[in-house]
């Protein structure tokens, strides 16, 4: 089982026709016909009941669908993951304040990023000097 095989199933639900399925998935129809009997044969149940001029999904093959649709989705997720890797300035920020500079930092500050970082998470914490300075791996000295 292959996600080409999962794309070629969800698009052959999707339209219901071979050839607008195989011309979604930019092949041709025997392609993507050989493909599902072979895709049906390693799962060992029909997911499509075939008739004149109709095709159906079955019971199995709805739940099939369905499950195909989460897994291609969840798949997409790892090139959104692999792209936030390329940007250093990507993912959980947590900013630690002292009590009179939180109000300005965590007020303010999130407005004034570039567009391409408004997508951070982010935290604000409210704290002491003492406690802020050791997060930033900086010791106080006196």
């Amino acid at each position: 089982m292959t996600l080409t095989e999962l794309r070629y199933l969800v698009a052959l639900a999707a339209e219901r026709h071979f050839g607008h399925a195989a011309e979604r998935c930019f092949v041709s129809q025997p392609t993507l016909s050989v493909a599902i009997k072979k895709f049906e044969d390693e799962l060992g149940v029909a997911l499509f009941e075939r008739g004149n001029n109709e095709l159906q999904l079955t019971p199995i093959g709805i739940r099939i669908v369905q499950q195909a649709e989460r897994t291609l989705a969840e798949a997409d997720r790892i090139k959104d993951i692999a792209s936030e890797g390329k940007d250093h300035l990507s993912g959980t920020l947590r900013l630690g304040a002292i009590y009179t500079s939180v109000l300005t930092c965590c007020q303010y500050w999130p407005p004034c990023l570039p567009n391409e970082h408004r997508s951070w998470r982010w935290y604000c914490r409210r704290t002491t000097p003492t406690v802020c300075w050791r997060l930033c791996g900086m010791a106080r000295s006196m």
